[in-house]
């Protein structure tokens, strides 16, 4: 880890009900060629076997935190930025899953930017395994920065951000 146990990246991990596939998420968190990040799992409520899933998964770089009731999927994605302990942070679905070079490919595109571009986002495979970048824009198995002037967030006048790639930079201090 950076600094004073500061990991590099956290990856906020929003759930609920998802034991089915939260699993793979996290754990497609923790293959990233990027191995210095937190995993944080938010579990919103869940009634089903969600937390047994995320707490028998064995390692140190994953946290599990639960609210009492379901408040949402946006107050799930604050408890984790709130949590995060990380330089960057990035989201990740629970029923989603990232191919091992993710976070190393957002991490150049930003390192290549000036200190205002605050978010990245990559494209992403459907199930029938096209290429597709979330808003029909780019080039196919790229990263494309994103300029903003939010130190809360990446502030994208039209756009929101796909919830598996938005970025926080500058946001910690």
């Amino acid at each position: 880890m950076t600094g004073a146990d500061r990991p590099r990246v956290s990856v906020v991990v929003p759930t609920y009900n998802r034991a089915d596939t939260v699993g793979r998420a996290v754990e497609s968190a923790l293959a990233q060629t990027v191995t210095d990040i937190e995993v944080v799992v938010v579990d919103d409520g869940s009634t089903d076997d969600t937390a047994a899933v995320v707490t028998g998964i064995d390692d140190e770089r994953v946290r599990y935190l639960a609210h009492e009731r379901n408040r949402g999927r946006s107050a799930a994605r604050n408890t984790g930025i709130e949590a995060a302990r990380g330089e960057y942070v990035a989201f990740l679905d629970s029923d989603d899953r990232w191919l091992p070079g993710k976070l190393d490919r957002q991490l150049a595109e930003l390192s290549r930017r000036p200190p205002e571009w605050i978010g990245v986002y990559c494209e992403f495979l459907t199930p029938s395994r096209r290429l597709s970048d979330g808003w029909s824009t780019g080039s196919p198995g790229k990263c494309s920065p994103h300029p903003g002037r939010s130190k809360a967030g990446a502030n994208w006048p039209g756009r929101s951000s796909p919830s598996t790639s938005s970025w926080d930079r500058g946001r910690r201090s």
